[in-house]
């Protein structure tokens, strides 16, 4: 009925993350989830789905996430 699996979301969340630190996007200011999926060959719907479904976030909030690890590792 269109409903994604456990296995699907966990696929595509686990493609995001990688994309994110391999082409270190959470550097690039004014990022939108359609470039974003854009570049990682993602649907953007399926994306904030999974988002919502897993981790109860929005892309923005995933995004920050990875910036935060970021500048913690710059500060420290």
């Amino acid at each position: 009925e269109g409903k994604a699996t456990p296995y699907e979301i966990s696929s595509i969340i686990s493609k995001a993350e990688r994309h994110t630190i391999d082409s270190k996007a959470y550097k690039e200011r004014g990022l939108t989830i359609a470039e974003f999926c854009r570049s990682a060959d993602l649907d953007p719907t399926s994306l904030a789905i999974a988002l919502r479904v897993s981790d109860k976030k929005s892309f923005r909030r995933f995004i920050y996430h990875f910036r935060l690890e970021y500048a913690k590792k710059v500060l420290l």
